[in-house]
């Protein structure tokens, strides 16, 4: 409830800001985060930029893709999947695209209900395994993030769609926006949403070099290797 969280965040803020006082480098994971954050915007003038990472090697390449359209996380309430959904009730009406949703959460029912509500073709999976989870994901014609909400940072499933050349599809969240711009498209409402899903699936080119960028977005800015290099050298400028 509202009331609780802003006194939690209150709090949080009385704790953390002498922590980021004492501070000789704060890490954020994207630039553009850190500098719409109501806290850490006071600390650009230390602020370092690690962004979280993937092993590419475990995602497969240039998988052909089918008809569907991808949600992967939890099913709760601030992902903004309601969005995804709605969006999906009008692009069902001009194209043969399934809406598939892995992952599991305490919203599962009621947007399983708003699916049937809307006669929308979706498919709820719950949670996958590693290898079944990455198969559908290399087959998706575009990976969507509707996330509106602050609480999603980064988006690490972005990378691993990006790593199997699918492409992506994000709402325009600091720090979501940032990464999803390597390898997709960045919408603001349902409706931008819908026609850039059709816009994809109408042009098998576009998705493909989207695919392409961010794989090798994945590769040169994203891979274990380059994280470990960047997080050493923040190390190593604080000894």
């Amino acid at each position: 409830p509202r009331p609780v969280g802003a006194a939690v965040e209150g709090v949080n803020r009385k704790i953390i800001r002498p922590i980021l006082d004492r501070a000789k480098i704060v890490i954020s994971t994207t630039k553009s985060y850190a500098e719409t954050s109501p806290i850490l915007k006071d600390y650009i003038h230390k602020t370092k930029i690690v962004p979280n990472a993937v092993d590419v090697s475990l995602y497969p390449r240039k998988r052909e893709k089918k008809g569907y359209v991808l949600y992967a996380g939890r099913l709760l309430h601030y992902k903004g999947i309601e969005s995804l959904i709605q969006a999906m009730s009008e692009v069902q009406k001009k194209a043969d695209l399934e809406l598939v949703l892995v992952g599991d959460g305490y919203d599962r029912s009621r947007l399983e209900e708003m699916a049937r509500k809307l006669k929308i073709r979706a498919r709820f999976t719950g949670r996958l395994d590693r290898s079944r989870f990455i198969d559908t994901l290399s087959h998706a014609e575009v990976l969507v993030l509707p996330t509106q909400n602050r609480l999603e940072a980064f988006g690490i499933v972005l990378l691993e769609a990006m790593a199997c050349e699918t492409p992506v599809l994000a709402f325009k969240t600091p720090g979501v926006a940032e990464v999803a711009g390597e390898g997709g498209m960045i919408y603001s409402s349902p409706e931008e949403l819908g026609e850039m899903i059709l816009e994809l699936h109408e042009s098998p080119n576009l998705r493909m070099n989207l695919g392409r960028k961010g794989r090798m977005a994945v590769e040169e800015k994203y891979s274990w290797p380059r994280a470990l290099d960047m997080m050493e050298s923040v190390y190593r400028e604080v000894a």
